[in-house]
């Protein structure tokens, strides 16, 4: 299908976006984290990955496959220009229009005053003849014992004056800090050409077509379209990657022209070195607040003065402010990966439900399908019925009570008792046959409970298996070996309990659905299309893969590959066959909730499909055909023909080890000619085991992990332990 992602990025790129992209990678990409730029598409990832850095040009295997132009730096430039220049003809507008209105309110200001000097003197001679007393002019016009108008209304003189609230002015230390901050910004000259801090990046992988297009701000961008990529990445699962580069230390801004005035600083938050006091261990100490202080001035190179210039508050401010601007982020906007819910439409003649109604009939019907089951199957025999628990210390992995457990359990439930008491390891547990659920009789969590009723022949076997796959996120080279480590530490089973592998993952291994690859293979030949550069400029064949290798290792270390189980039969099978292998049927989870990490053999009202039942049920015709066909290859049943007792002696010819004196130094003795050889005891071998920590047994035959030594210090200690404990008869645990 057709794969999109979107993603905005948050942050100016650094370095001109050298270093900072957008891509694809294949999943046998392990190079990850700081490198010199680029970082997606480098050489270094042996051509497992490929991306389109800001700066327009795409990189795969190291090399510029192709350039994007971008206009987004000179449309930026082009801008701040305009703005420049709209700024000074506004600046001259305000002056011409400041020196005109400056001319009229002069000429209207004399104008007014003669008037009023005119108006006033009538007015008063009037009064005066009248007797009465002379009214300012600004209240001439109030009748006699008529109320002053409000304040702020229209009447009044400052009508409108406080209804507005005054604008909130900027304190100084916001006012600085707002220019030391605009002076961290990238300049538009430093812009990267193709995107930057504000843009959304769309990357869309056509897996029909094998491409992968690219575009900005909803613009295809022409030229960065990339075809073949499955054979070009050398693998057939794809996954999206970003990377972003971190800024340089910030380099110190001109204060002087920020602030010709200068930043005055408190006396009382002045560095000085007066209250620093002589300290045991280091020899003097700073308080908190000056040392926060004097690491926000390294960090932006800025004197430590001018940080004291604010207060606490102000400092944490301004680093946040600071912080947040220089660290570069992206955010994925939309992932259209996900796949579409088909919905019932209305005419389609379905009979639609609310949801309540809906999840009544479902419990309705639930419970009478129960009571319907139960009735039928009182007939079935009580060792046919296995009682199951999800246990939470093996990660939600659903595990049979045992024999006895499971019939005490099916036997109360035909009784018609709602709970019943188990003492499981010295411990009262409750089980609920009405929540189906178990509980320590104390209280406790709940873990859910099931009744399988097991079916006749191998079928009834795997559906009640119960299959923990959490498969690691790559299996080349180092992490191969991390997961070779996990399994030989771990314990693991066929029920992934401890480690999460599984049947699943040695069944995909030998089956070619996975691919792992321990050491790439190198070779002298051409370019060819099952070929591609890979570590070091190598040639790496894409086409070879160690997974059935690696499947045959892992499986020998999994303490129940011996037992007699459906998934342990398989694997040995295939370990034995590897020519059937990659006719095996794959395995697909078909589940609604792929969240999950555990496959069960079983279908519920949750999940009307078991993939895990449903390869099973693949497998077994088909295994069933080959042995009648006799592909498969077995070992010869017993008995087995022994071998010939070891000879007793050996005879040692002169001359054959030629100039002794140039042979390496090894422990030898050449002064006989015929050695006695002895078989070895099984009391010595028992002795070597202990001393080795090599354990014996039939399901934990496994060598303890490698210890690392550091130096030739511990290697000398572990040595002398050791030989101690030889010497004594005592056995050491380190």
């Amino acid at each position: 299908g057709t794969h999109r992602w979107v993603l905005q990025w948050n942050h100016e790129p650094a370095r001109g976006g050298t270093g900072d992209a957008v891509g694809i990678c294949a999943e046998a990409n392990e190079f990850f984290g700081p490198c010199a730029p680029p970082c997606l598409g480098n050489e270094q990832s042996g051509g497992a990955s490929l991306g389109l850095h800001a700066d327009g040009r795409l990189f795969f295997n190291g090399e510029v496959i192709a350039t994007v132009k971008g206009t987004r730096r000179e449309d930026a430039m082009a801008k701040k220009k305009a703005a420049e220049e709209a700024a000074a003809n506004a600046e001259e507008k305000k002056e011409e229009g400041a020196t005109e209105e400056k001319d009229t309110s002069a000429e209207s200001a004399n104008a007014g005053e003669e008037a009023t000097k005119e108006g006033g003197d009538g007015d008063t001679d009037e009064a005066k003849a009248e007797g009465q007393d002379p009214v300012p002019p600004e209240t001439s016009e109030l009748s006699p014992g008529a109320a002053a108008p409000e304040l702020g209304s229209p009447g009044s003189l400052a009508s409108g004056a406080m209804v507005e609230n005054p604008p909130v002015e900027e304190s100084e230390d916001d006012k600085r800090m707002a220019k030391v901050l605009d002076a961290y910004v990238i300049p538009e000259e430093e812009y990267a050409p193709l995107f930057g801090k504000g843009d959304e990046i769309a990357v869309t992988m056509d897996c029909e077509a094998a491409e992968v297009t690219f575009e900005v701000n909803g613009t295809l961008l022409e030229g960065g379209t990339v075809k073949d990529i499955f054979q070009m990445l050398g693998s057939t699962e794809i996954f999206p990657c970003v990377s972003v580069s971190p800024y340089e230390k910030a380099s110190p801004p001109n204060l002087e022209e920020l602030f010709p005035d200068g930043v005055a600083s408190a006396d009382a938050t002045d560095v000085s070195n007066d209250d620093q006091k002589e300290d045991d261990d280091l020899g003097m100490h700073l308080d908190t607040e000056k040392l926060a202080g004097m690491e926000i001035a390294d960090e932006m190179s800025l004197p430590v003065e001018f940080i004291f210039a604010f207060d606490a508050v102000k400092r944490a401010e301004l680093l946040a402010r600071f912080r947040r601007m220089r660290t570069p982020s992206v955010t994925l906007v939309r992932n259209d990966d996900a796949e579409e819910v088909v919905s019932p439409s209305a005419g389609d003649g379905t009979e639609q439900k609310t949801a309540p109604d809906a999840a009544a009939a479902a419990e309705a019907g639930d419970a009478e399908a129960k009571d319907e089951d139960l009735d039928l199957e009182d007939m079935v025999d009580v060792d046919q019925v296995t009682w199951m628990f999800e246990d939470a210390n093996l990660n939600g992995v659903w595990m049979p009570f045992d024999k006895d457990q499971s019939a005490e359990l099916e036997e109360a439930l035909r009784e018609g008792k709602s709970k019943h008491v188990l003492i499981i390891e010295h411990q009262a547990v409750e089980i609920s046959f009405t929540a189906m659920v178990r509980k320590t009789a104390f209280g406790g969590d709940e873990w859910r409970v099931r009744r399988h009723v097991q079916k006749e022949g191998i079928e009834g076997q795997w559906e009640a298996m119960s299959v923990r796959y959490d498969p690691p996120i790559s299996i080349y080279g180092t992490a191969a070996l991390r997961a070779l480590e996990k399994v030989w530490a771990g314990d693991e089973d066929m029920n992934g309990r401890n480690v999460g592998f599984g049947f699943l993952l040695l069944y995909n291994l030998l089956s070619g659905k996975l691919r792992c690859k321990i050491i790439s293979s190198t070779s002298s030949m051409g370019s060819s299309s099952n070929w591609f550069s890979g570590y070091g400029g190598r040639y790496v064949n894409t086409t070879a893969s160690d997974a059935h290798r690696f499947g045959v290792l892992l499986a020998q270390l999994y303490t129940d590959n011996q037992h007699k189980s459906v998934p342990s039969s398989i694997i040995n099978v295939l370990c034995r066959n590897r020519h059937v292998c990659l006719r095996m049927p794959k395995f697909k989870d078909t589940r609604k909730q792929r969240d999950s990490s555990i496959f069960n053999g079983w279908t519920d009202e949750k999940e009307s499909r078991s993939p895990l039942s449903e390869l099973f049920q693949r497998i077994s015709p088909m295994m069933k055909n080959m042995k009648r066909k006799r592909v498969f290859q077995f070992p010869p049943p017993p008995p087995h023909p022994e071998l010939p007792p070891p000879p007793a002696t050996c005879e040692i010819r002169s001359g054959v080890f030629g100039n002794r004196t140039s042979m390496r130094a090894i422990l030898a003795n050449f002064n006989c000619d015929r050695r006695l050889m002895l078989p070895v005891e099984t009391a010595q071998i028992v002795a070597l085991a202990r001393r080795t920590h090599y354990r014996l047994g039939a399901t934990t035959v496994k060598p303890e992990p490698p210890r690392e030594i550091a130096d030739e210090v511990e290697f000398d200690k572990v040595a002398g332990d050791y030989a101690k404990a030889a010497l004594h008869g005592v056995e050491i645990v380190i």
